[in-house]
């Protein structure tokens, strides 16, 4: 039986990060700017949620990205969501 470990925050922070460096197509963002602000629309959140949603193994909801758009907000969203499950 094999037992799912739950990613921690700092590597979902990274994977958060990884994955807007992806759909930006830049790396010129802090773990506190804004999405938004930073060149992403509601198009990308979608492609970032469903890579995120496949490399934790579990469907994040949509709404877990739109609290707080930061690298720093999402990975703690995200986090807070797979430790209710």
């Amino acid at each position: 039986m094999t037992e799912q470990v739950e990613p921690v925050v700092e590597d979902l922070q990274l994977m958060v990060r990884a994955a807007w460096e992806t759909v930006l197509e830049h790396e010129e963002f802090g773990p506190d700017a804004d999405f938004f602000a930073v060149g992403g629309n509601s198009f990308l959140v979608a492609k970032v949620m469903a890579g995120l949603s496949r490399e934790v193994g579990a469907r994040l909801p949509m709404r877990l990205f739109f609290a707080l758009p930061t690298v720093r907000g999402v990975g703690q969203a995200i986090t807070e969501y797979l430790e209710q499950r």
